[in-house]
């Protein structure tokens, strides 16, 4: 019979977690606030058994439920599948669904979607700009989206990337001031509408190169049977 494996890419990695713990062991914390949940499941993986599941409950603008992992790196990579369930932000709000912290700004980048007068984007955004892709999103559908960053430079990076194709860039960003990014929070990092929505996410994994897609392979699997 036929079986699927994850064939790895060569490359430093920093974080990874599939939450096959059955919970957010791997983290250095959760954060949620009042109404929220951040809980791991096996409702719906992208693949494996179990997923993270992070709910808002919509009572409340600024709403928060993410898990965050400390590190410590000028160059940085964080991937990983999202689905989003009940609905899209409304016009004129937004969900973040990554975002890096560093020593100088607590809210230096974000990864998420937008409703922009009804039409809805990816958007990549920081201090120093913001980067817009109208896509029509769907709900219930799993999404690889991977996040770069480059600071301690005049010349820093934000990128993008959808299901493995770069979709958002700003260049020529003056980062000097941010020495290092020292935090990766993925979920729903800031909802600031009073939309109820669910995010799903799994496969995250945090390098110091692109990560890309999760690449699967069919392998034959051969069985011997002994006849006595």
């Amino acid at each position: 019979m036929l079986e699927e494996i994850n064939v790895g890419d060569v490359m430093t990695v920093i974080f990874e977690d599939s939450f096959e713990s059955g919970d957010f062991s791997a983290w250095d914390g959760t954060f949620t606030t009042t109404g929220e949940t951040a809980e791991v499941v096996t409702t719906d993986p992208y693949q494996g058994v179990y997923h993270a599941k992070f709910t808002c409950d919509g009572s409340s603008t600024g709403e928060y439920t993410f898990v965050y992992k400390t590190v410590n790196e000028t160059v940085l990579y964080t991937r990983a599948y999202f689905k989003i369930l009940t609905s899209l932000p409304v016009s004129g709000y937004y969900y973040r669904l990554i975002q890096y912290k560093t020593d100088a700004h607590a809210n230096f980048a974000n990864f998420g979607i937008i409703n922009s007068a009804g039409t809805i984007y990816w958007q990549i955004d920081c201090f120093a700009g913001t980067d817009r892709y109208q896509y029509d999103i769907q709900l219930d559908t799993w999404y690889c989206l991977e996040f770069y960053a480059k600071v301690n430079t005049a010349n820093g990076e934000l990128k993008g990337y959808l299901n493995g194709t770069e979709i958002l860039s700003l260049t020529d960003l003056d980062f000097s001031g941010d020495a290092s990014i020292d935090r990766v929070e993925v979920g729903e990092r800031y909802s600031n509408g009073q939309t109820a929505h669910t995010i799903y996410v799994d496969c995250v994994k945090v390098a110091d190169t692109y990560i890309g897609e999760e690449v699967k392979v069919a392998v034959q699997k051969c069985i011997t049977l002994r006849l006595g």
